[in-house]
């Protein structure tokens, strides 16, 4: 076939033929309207990947928040550990936090009058754990 240009304005397709003869021929409008199927899975795909990414976000933000709670109950249960020796009371082996039951184990807590000794508290749910060294100083008498 020979050269053809388009001429969007007037709407025509013009060229050479073969045999050099000057060839001009109207052209229906085709104009494209939609989308082609490749335009509209690739759409879809960026689509769903965003989508994806919202939800990933959204739910490793959850699970950075729900261990922030874990590590808080945790770090607390250890301080009202350590704080119930320290005042002479029985610590308690377990303490509850909103939904979560925290395991406390306290060491070093009997009374030893006129003596110094460590007092180690360790609280854990599942694989978190914290744990409190402190010295513990009973120079008075026992009441």
């Amino acid at each position: 076939m020979g050269k053809l240009l388009y001429f969007k304005r007037w709407n025509v397709v013009q060229g050479y033929s073969k045999q050099g003869r000057y060839k001009g021929r109207k052209r229906r409008n085709v104009l494209k309207k939609g989308f082609t199927l490749i335009e509209v899975l690739v759409a879809l795909l960026v689509f769903i990947i965003g989508v994806g990414s919202i939800f990933y976000v959204f739910s490793k933000f959850s699970d950075l928040m729900r261990n922030r709670f874990v590590i808080t109950c945790v770090t607390e249960a250890a301080y009202y550990a350590l704080d119930a020796c320290a005042a002479g009371a029985a610590p308690p082996g377990s303490l509850t936090c909103g939904n979560i039951t925290v395991d406390i184990s306290v060491s070093g807590c009997e009374p030893s009058p006129g003596a110094c000794r460590n007092v180690s508290v360790t609280a854990s749910y599942n694989t978190i754990s914290f744990s409190l060294t402190t010295k513990k100083c009973d120079l008075g008498a026992s009441p």
